[in-house]
Order: structure tokens, then sequence, then C-alpha cells
């Protein structure tokens, strides 16, 4: 598996550019590539929906052939398509109709993220609080977006439900790591990916982005998903700088999205005057005015991502 550019930035950058360091880093992470890769395939009819897709003159019938090769697939798609995050009230009945009313690139959005937490349906324990927390955090990105950032917010959904499916791959290839450590400190942002360069020379950023890039999921979601935990990288690289702040403030703002409403005051106006939300200028009224719809987003996220669907 060739191993890109940009994840070995990202190791080089968090061992502070140790050559002997990041080599044995690189080493530990083309391994465990390996391991999860024959593991975790994504799926070919995904593969092919999301190639065809990336054509602006593609035809809706191929389209439509090809997803019905995968029925459960194209029930994900369809659910998440009706959704309040895509839907705005517009119910589709068939995926041609999703791709007329949705667009080419939601769509591809839709059918990339459906397919790759399709591949965990099965998780229990701290793994299912992981794909929890992402589904959950696209839907904050996505809301986020949709207020603050128009223009970002086609990317915002996948890129939140994608950024931490490098611990769901840690767990299922078997890797031990995370049962030795605590559960709430697990879920605590920007603390995980310490232990797991501490203990495995990377992160589940760098992993994840290696997986994404070789799924061919569309740029820049692999390299974004990849640079999360180094802001100081990712913001000075204009392509991904504001959608990884974006993800960021998402990625801190949904575990506080069902704590009481003095924890969470308290919260918004330290977390507003911090890095993320200076780079991007999000204000703590704004968040104050999108706790509502990020809280109601969030739940509506959690039951399009619960294990039924994920079994569907």
């Amino acid at each position: 598996m060739q191993f890109s550019k940009s994840v070995e930035r990202v190791i080089a950058f968090t061992v502070e550019n140790a050559s002997t360091t990041a080599e044995r880093a690189a080493q530990s992470l083309a391994a465990k590539l390996v391991q999860v890769e024959g593991l975790k395939t994504f799926p070919v009819v995904a593969q092919k929906t999301m190639a065809i897709l990336s054509d602006p003159d593609f035809e809706i019938a191929e389209v439509s052939r090809i997803v019905s090769e995968d029925p459960a697939l194209g029930a994900r798609v369809m659910r998440v398509a009706n959704s309040a995050f895509y839907s705005r009230g517009m119910k589709v009945a068939s995926f041609e109709q999703a791709v007329v009313r949705l667009g080419r690139i939601a769509v591809r959005e839709v059918v990339a993220g459906a397919a790759t937490m399709g591949l965990f349906p099965d998780s229990t324990g701290i793994g299912k609080a992981f794909r929890d927390h992402c589904a959950a955090t696209a839907s904050v990105a996505k809301t986020l977006a949709r207020d603050l950032a128009p223009a970002l917010e086609d990317g915002a959904f996948l890129t939140g439900l994608l950024h931490d499916i490098g611990k769901l791959l840690i767990l299922s290839a078997g890797d031990p790591l995370y049962g030795r450590q605590d559960a709430a400190m697990l879920l605590t942002p920007d603390r995980t990916h310490l232990i797991e360069l501490d203990e495995l020379g990377f992160d589940h950023a760098a992993l994840a982005g290696q997986i994404l890039w070789h799924w061919q999921i569309p740029d820049p979601v692999p390299q974004i998903v990849a640079w999360h935990h180094q802001p100081a990288l990712a913001y000075t690289e204009p392509v991904v700088d504001v959608v990884t702040a974006f993800l960021r403030i998402a990625d801190h703002v949904e575990p506080m999205l069902a704590a009481n409403e003095e924890h969470a005051l308290s919260f918004i106006d330290l977390f507003a005057a911090g890095p993320d939300c200076r780079f991007t200028g999000v204000s703590a009224d704004d968040l104050r005015r999108a706790w509502p719809q990020m809280i109601a987003a969030r739940d509506e996220s959690l039951s399009l991502f619960g294990e039924n669907v994920a079994r569907a």
C-alpha cells in the first residue's frame, strides 16, 4: 500500500521531525494499514457509485443500477437522504430522486458515509461510543457550517462522520490499547491520539486518513481527517484549514450537548475564546444560537447510524 505524503507529514510533525522516530512510526503505521485492510474492505458497489458521481456528466440511470446491486447500502443511503440533514422537508422515494434533489456531491457524500459506517455494524462498548460520537459530530459540523459557513456545508457531514473511524479500525484489528484506558478519557477530545502516539507510534487520525485515501474517499476528506488533531499544521493549508477548524469545533462541542445548561454555558464561553473558534470567527453568541439546532441534529444523526441502521 502506498504511503501518502500527507500522512508522512503528520507523523513527522507529531514527533517533532525526529527522523528515526518518524521512520519507526511510519513502519508501525504501514504494518497496521496492511492488517486493517485485510479486515475491512470498502464495498465495491460504493466505490463504483462514487467513481461515477465524480463525473459531472454522469448518468442517473447507471448510478441507480449499480446501487441496486447492494440493497443494504441503498437502504442506508435512502434513509440518510430523507433525514433532516439532507431532505429539508423534501422526501425522496427512489435513488434517482435522491440524486436529482440532493445533487451529485451530496449523494456521493451520503454513499461514502453510509458505506463506511456500515462496516461497523456490531460495535459495542467503547466501539459503540466511538461510532455514536462520529455520527453525532457529523450532524453538529453540518449544522454549524449550514448556519455560519454555507460554502463548507457539503463536506462538513462526511468529515465529521469519518473523523474518528481510525479508532474503530484499531479496535477491529484487535489491538488491546483502548481496553487499558479509562473510557471517559478516551471520549475526551484531543486526548486519545496522544496515548496512541506514545504506544503505537501513530494515531487514529493518520491511520484513518491513509485508509480513506486508499478507499478513494473524495479529497480533501482524507487529509482533513488525518490532520484534525494537528491544527497548527492544518491551519497553514488553504484547502483544508477552515473545514478542519469547523470539524474540531464540532468534535469538542458534541460531548457537551448532553450537559446541563449551566455546564454548557460555561463551556461555550471558555471554548469560544480558544484557537479553533478564533480561527473561524465563531463566537460564543454563535454557539449559543446554534445550540438547540445542534442538539436536535445530534439526536437525528444517532437515530440514523444506530446499530439497526448499520445492519439494514
